[in-house]
């Protein structure tokens, strides 16, 4: 099962995402958390990233693709029928 939740911010994707994640058994990615990690740990896109949000812009689509595409190759299913 592959859900997309998608929504601006305040709209309480990450709230439902979570309710979905735990009755489904299923996993939860969260475009911001892994920006925001990747931030927090200085990796070099997080960096690029970092730049982008320190002057109050978003990410561009290119870096954010990237750093959800890392994580779901490290899921098992990774992008098989994605």
């Amino acid at each position: 099962m592959r859900i997309l939740l998608s929504g601006p911010p305040g709209t309480g994707k990450s709230a439902q995402a979570s309710l979905i994640s735990k009755k489904y058994n299923i996993p939860a990615v969260s475009a911001g958390d892994l920006l925001r990690n990747e931030i927090a740990n200085k990796t070099a896109i997080g960096k690029k990233i970092e730049s982008y949000v320190d002057k109050g812009d978003l990410a561009p689509d290119e870096l954010v693709d990237q750093v959800v595409k890392a994580k779901l190759k490290k899921h098992p299913e990774g992008f098989k029928k994605f």
